[in-house]
């Protein structure tokens, strides 16, 4: 459930009404399978497993909190150190062998330095088209080469 925690929940509804930057980190998995079509921030969602639902469901639960700045964050495979194809193989994991079937990707290291500049120009005028009238926006990172598993 969203923000079971109640201590955590209080505490994360006070900084977002007090103008604080909320960065939900969220997943592209929420757009489902996309049959192999691009998908932009402008995919209309379409969630098949449980997580993704969850994921979807705790997006639309930031967004109705008043007074929120939030910046979604949908991400696609995250890898780096202790991640990716190798720390899945280690936990037994099977990976996706589908012809044709790409996959996008994301350093972690990415993921830290997009948050950091999300932060550091957060109401900047500079980035005046990413907020929507109610303070939130939404962004899709990845990698731009989509590539099969075996190769991430």
């Amino acid at each position: 459930p969203f923000l079971a925690d109640p201590t955590l929940r209080d505490a994360l509804i006070s900084a977002a009404a007090s103008g604080t930057l909320i960065i939900y980190l969220s997943s592209v998995g929420i757009y489902g399978d996309q049959q192999g079509r691009d998908v932009t921030e402008e995919t209309a969602p379409a969630p098949r497993t449980a997580r993704a639902k969850r994921r979807l469901a705790a997006e639309e639960a930031w967004r109705a909190l008043p007074a929120c700045r939030l910046a979604v964050v949908r991400l696609p495979g995250i890898y780096g150190a202790l991640r990716g194809p190798v720390a899945k193989a280690r936990e037994g994991n099977a990976r996706i062998e589908k012809a044709g079937h790409l996959f996008s990707r994301i350093h972690v290291d990415d993921v830290a330095l997009l948050s950091s500049a999300l932060l550091a120009r957060v109401g900047g005028a500079q980035d005046a088209d990413l907020w929507d009238a109610k303070g939130c926006c939404l962004i899709n990172c990845c990698d731009s080469d989509p590539s099969p598993q075996h190769e991430v």
